[in-house]
C-alpha cells in the first residue's frame, strides 16, 4: 500500500502487516503517520525533537525491489515474494525481470515465464523483457524460439547482441556467439558480460591468446578497476610463455579489490607458477 509523508505528502510504498506497518525492515504498531527517511524527518527533528506517532521509513523503489528480489534470502515463498514486489511495481521492467529471474532459479520454471509473458506489454521497456525471455528460451535449450522472438526486437535494444550470443553460445554455434559478443563491445562498451565472454572465447575456445590478449587489455581500459579482466591478461601472456609479463600483470591485479575468495587463490597459483 502506499501512504502518504506527512511533511512533503509523496507516496511512500509500505506494506500492512495486521495491525503493523513494515518498511525496509522497520515495524510499528498503530503507526498514526509517516515520514521520508531523507529531509522530511530530518527537518521535522529541528523543529521537535521527539515527535510523537511518527516514524522514519525508507521508501521502497523499484531498485530496492529489484535487488532483494537477486540478493537477498527472502523467508517467504518465490511465488510470494514476487507476487507482492509485482503487485507495488507492475510496471517496471526491472522488477518483472529480477521476479521472474528469482522465480526461475528456485526452480518455478512456468511461473517465471509466465510472469515475463503477462506483464511485457504493461512494462515501461516491453523489448527489454522480451530479451529477457529470448534469453530465458537459449538458457533452456529453446534455440528456435529465442532467436524468432529476438527477430521481433530492435538490434538497438540494450543487450541486444549479448543475449543473443548467449543463446548461440548454449546451441553450440561458438562463432556465431563471437561475433554477436564482438558487436556487443562495439555498440555499448560499458557492458563487461559481453568483454568476458569475447575473452572466454578467444582465450579457450580458439585457443588464440594474443587476440586473447589485446581483447583484454583493451577492457582494461574500459574498466580499470575489475581484477579479473587485469588477471586474464596475465593469463594471456601466461599461455604465450611470457612469464615474466603475467607476473607483472597479476601483481597489479592483486593491488585491485575483489570479493571472490575463490579467485584470489587461483590468483596467487598462477604468480606461484610464474615464479616456478
Amino acid at each position: 500500500m502506499q501512504i502518504p509523508c506527512l511533511c512533503c505528502q509523496r507516496m511512500l510504498n509500505i506494506e500492512l502487516v495486521g495491525n503493523a506497518y513494515r518498511s525496509e525492515g522497520q515495524i510499528t504498531l498503530n503507526l498514526p503517520g509517516v515520514l521520508c527517511a531523507g529531509g522530511c524527518i530530518d527537518e521535522m527533528l529541528d523543529q521537535v525533537p521527539d515527535p510523537p506517532g511518527l516514524i522514519s521509513v525508507y521508501e521502497l523503489s523499484c531498485e530496492d525491489a529489484s535487488a532483494a528480489l537477486l540478493e537477498i534470502s527472502l523467508l517467504t515463498s518465490p511465488e510470494s515474494a514476487a507476487a507482492f514486489f509485482l503487485n507495488l511495481f507492475p510496471s517496471s521492467a526491472d522488477v518483472i525481470r529480477s521476479a521472474a529471474i528469482h522465480l526461475h532459479i528456485s526452480g518455478e520454471i512456468d511461473l517465471a515465464y509466465r510472469v515475463l509473458e503477462e506483464y511485457c506489454r504493461g512494462s515501461d521497456n516491453p523489448h527489454g523483457i522480451m530479451l529477457e525471455l529470448a534469453g530465458f528460451y537459449g538458457r533452456d535449450g529453446k534455440t528456435k524460439a529465442a532467436l524468432c522472438l529476438l527477430e521481433q526486437i530492435p538490434e538497438e535494444t540494450t543487450r541486444y547482441h549479448v543475449i543473443k550470443g548467449n543463446v548461440y553460445r548454449q546451441a553450440g554455434e561458438w562463432s556465431k556467439a563471437a561475433e554477436c559478443w564482438k558487436k556487443a563491445t562495439i555498440t555499448d562498451p560499458s557492458d563487461e558480460i559481453a568483454w568476458y565472454c569475447l575473452g572466454h572465447y578467444l582465450m579457450h575456445i580458439k585457443k588464440s591468446h594474443f587476440e586473447a590478449e589485446k581483447h583484454f587489455r583493451c577492457a582494461c581500459q574500459i574498466f580499470p578497476e575489475e581484477r579479473k579482466l587485469r588477471a586474464y591478461v596475465g593469463d594471456s601472456l601466461f599461455f604465450q610463455g611470457k612469464k615474466d609479463d603475467a607476473y607483472k600483470e597479476y601483481m597489479a591485479a592483486m593491488e585491485l579489490e575483489e570479493e571472490d575468495d575463490d579467485f584470489e587463490i587461483s590468483l596467487k597459483k598462477m604468480i606461484e607458477a610464474c615464479i616456478e
